[in-house]
């Protein structure tokens, strides 16, 4: 019987609409941050329910062929990139699954692909999903950042993006999903209140 803390090494099998590699363990379906399907790793498990779990990726003891190296420094800590070590292709791929998934489960449609679209066994009420079209270029195309503040353990203001599912700051000047010129932005206001000795604000105490 699983128990939380336990070691386990398992096969990522699929990924979830949160960016959550799935692999099971005794039966039970473990969500793991930070690995892809095809990834076997060994993992530690963080929090278990009647049917599922949660676990951390302790290593990845055979990668799968999907997984590449993230472009950005912070990607595992951020919560803002989950499917960084993913090829751009499975990336694609997965996403289209996912709506695919929403449109049959959740919308209640028949989903088809455009390659099927003209197979006489069509089904009349059946709708056609077209294929993802791919970002391009893959980074540096978001308009609009929102970037936090705070005050790191030096008493310097430092900027960044939450880690998943809390309010603690990742420094990070340079994110590679918006333009170069966020970056000089937010390098020139962390000089500016350093300059001017202007603290951060801080949730603990308002």
């Amino acid at each position: 019987m699983l128990k939380k803390n336990d070691k386990v090494t398992i096969r990522i099998e699929d990924i979830s609409k949160d960016g959550e590699g799935i692999g099971k363990a005794d039966g039970f379906a473990l969500f793991v941050k930070d690995t892809v399907p095809g990834d076997f790793v060994e993992a530690g498990i963080m929090k278990l329910k009647k049917n599922y779990g949660y676990a951390r990726m302790i290593r990845v003891i055979e990668p799968s062929p999907d997984r590449v190296e993230a472009s950005c420094p912070v990607a595992r800590q951020c919560g803002g990139c989950r499917l960084q070590t993913m090829s751009y292709d499975k990336q694609l791929q997965v996403k289209e699954g996912i709506v695919k998934n929403a449109l049959e489960h959740i919308g209640g449609f028949t989903v088809i692909s455009e390659k099927d679209a003209n197979r006489p066994e069509r089904k009349p009420e059946a709708v056609i999903m077209h294929s993802i079209v791919p970002a391009d270029p893959v980074f540096r195309y978001r308009n609009k950042a929102v970037i936090p503040v705070r005050t790191d353990r030096e008493g310097y203001p430092a900027a960044g993006f939450y880690a998943g599912h809390t309010h603690a700051v990742i420094p990070c000047d340079d994110c590679l999903l918006g333009p170069e010129e966020n970056s000089h932005i937010v390098r020139c206001i962390l000089n500016w209140m350093k300059a001017q000795h202007i603290t951060a604000y801080n949730e603990s105490d308002g």
